[in-house]
């Protein structure tokens, strides 16, 4: 029947009890009914009901189990969510629920650090778009020491994804020194235009470290790129350079 009538009753039941509620919201889970429904229902349904019966005769398995494995997630179930999203890309190994993000967030907090990365690069090809599996990617690089390769991987992409050059930045400092992540700055800011956030960024790596020329150099450039500031302006800069590396030293142990 309609998923709308099969989740009514559901609902209608649950509210006299949620002791026979979960037998209607089984009936309802194999009717096609939207994710968000489910989300409710499995707030009364057994989980081994779920994991049996409800997920095993549902027209979309592999849509399901990943949601289940969501939902879990948001329980703090996160060992059982990897078994949910394991069966998604088990039932449906060509499709999105192999390389969904979370499914590889969480095959990196259990030490699975090459097949997540393995499955970045799918989801990457798959969806050339997708700046999530690229952020994915630098952060497995970066956690199994392969920094050279993650900002190799930044590079490549900084072009089509803009939004990325702060990361970008920010890890070449870290791996190299902040008189270099400027100098990038500068150069992709010629080439992109100005980047406030990135420029903000760099200009705090600065600050940390008593340069405040360096930190309003950086700042300028997040203002505009080759138009001459205001003196006013710059001195605003200077001082808030003052305020940034005040409160990094603050900060230290």
């Amino acid at each position: 029947g309609d998923y709308r009538n099969l989740v009514a009753l559901a609902v209608l039941r649950e509210k006299q009890s949620t002791n026979t509620a979960f037998e209607d919201w089984s009936v309802a889970m194999r009717s096609q009914i939207p994710v968000e429904y489910l989300h409710h229902a499995w707030r009364v349904l057994p989980d081994g009901l779920v994991w049996t019966e409800v997920l095993a005769d549902s027209p979309r398995p592999a849509a399901m189990s990943s949601a289940w494995g969501a939902y879990l997630v948001r329980r703090g179930e996160t060992a059982t969510a990897l078994l949910a999203y394991e069966q998604a890309s088990l039932i449906s190994p060509n499709s999105r629920h192999a390389y969904h993000p979370t499914y590889i967030a969480l095959l990196a907090d259990f030490n699975r650090h090459d097949e997540a990365l393995q499955r970045a690069y799918v989801g990457r090809e798959a969806n050339p778009q997708s700046e999530t599996h690229i952020r994915l990617i630098v952060n497995l690089l970066q956690e199994t020491g392969q920094h050279q390769l993650a900002l190799d991987t930044y590079r490549q992409n900084i072009k089509s994804h803009p939004s990325l050059v702060t990361g970008y930045l920010v890890l070449l400092s870290q791996n190299e020194n902040a008189d270099i992540a400027f100098r990038e700055l500068k150069r992709i800011s010629l080439t992109n235009g100005a980047n406030p956030e990135a420029a903000m960024a760099v200009a705090a790596m600065f600050a940390k470290t008593g340069q405040l020329k360096k930190c309003r150099d950086a700042m300028l450039i997040g203002q505009s790129t080759g138009i001459a500031m205001p003196n006013d302006v710059e001195e605003r800069l200077v001082n808030r350079c003052t305020i940034m590396g005040s409160d990094a030293t603050k900060q230290r142990p």
